[in-house]
C-alpha cells in the first residue's frame, strides 16, 4: 500500500475556488499559513463547542461557554454580512486530505499547473483557507467533466498540523455518521 493510499482522506462539500498564478507569491505565503490557522482553529473550537454537553456543572466552564456562544454569533453575523457581498463560491463535492485536495470540475488543468485554491469549508465561517497547489494529475472523467488532483504547496508547521486535525476531525465525524447510517 502506497503512503498516498494511506492518508486520511474526508468526502466533504465545499466552496472552491482556483486562481493560477504564474509566480508564487512567495511573500503572501506567511500571511496565509498564519490566516489558515486561525480559520481552522475557529472551525475547531466552533466544532467541539457544538458538541459539548450544556449542562456542566463548574460556573467558570459555564461562562467560559457563554462567551463561545457570543463569539459564535459574532461570527455568525459577519458570516451574514460577508455572504450578503457574494464571496461564497459553488459547493462541489470533494475528497480532502492533509497533503491536498481531489476534485471534479468542468476546468481542464495542465498537470504542473500552480496556483492558489480558496477553499471554504464551512457556512458559518465564511473565510477561505488560502492553500497554494499544484496540479498533480487531470484526467477525463464523466463526459466534460475532469478530475483534478491538487497538492498542497509551501504550508508551513503550524497550517500543516491544524489542516492535519481539521481532516481527522471531519473523516472520524463521517465514519460516525456512516454507522449511524446518515448521510455523509
Amino acid at each position: 500500500m502506497t503512503a498516498e493510499q494511506q492518508t486520511i482522506r474526508v468526502n466533504i462539500e465545499a466552496g472552491i475556488r482556483w486562481k493560477p498564478a504564474g509566480e508564487w507569491p512567495i511573500n503572501e505565503f506567511p500571511r496565509w499559513m498564519w490566516r489558515n490557522a486561525v480559520i481552522l482553529r475557529a472551525l475547531n473550537t466552533l466544532e467541539s463547542s457544538a458538541e459539548r454537553e450544556s449542562d456542566i456543572a463548574d460556573p467558570h466552564q459555564r461562562q467560559i461557554e457563554r462567551l463561545e456562544a457570543k463569539i459564535d454569533m459574532a461570527v455568525s453575523m459577519l458570516a451574514q454580512l460577508l455572504d450578503t457581498q457574494g464571496s461564497w463560491p459553488h459547493m462541489q463535492s470533494c475528497q480532502l486530505f492533509a497533503k491536498g485536495l481531489v476534485t471534479n470540475t468542468g476546468l481542464k488543468l495542465d498537470e504542473g499547473a500552480h496556483g492558489i485554491i480558496e477553499l471554504f469549508l464551512d457556512h458559518r465561517l465564511p473565510q477561505p483557507l488560502v492553500l497554494p497547489a499544484v496540479v498533480t494529475s487531470c484526467h477525463s472523467h464523466e463526459g466534460n467533466h475532469f478530475r483534478i488532483h491538487f497538492d498542497w504547496f509551501g504550508l508551513d508547521e503550524h497550517a500543516t498540523e491544524w489542516l492535519e486535525r481539521t481532516v481527522f476531525r471531519l473523516h472520524r465525524r463521517e465514519i460516525q455518521m456512516q454507522r449511524q447510517g446518515k448521510p455523509g
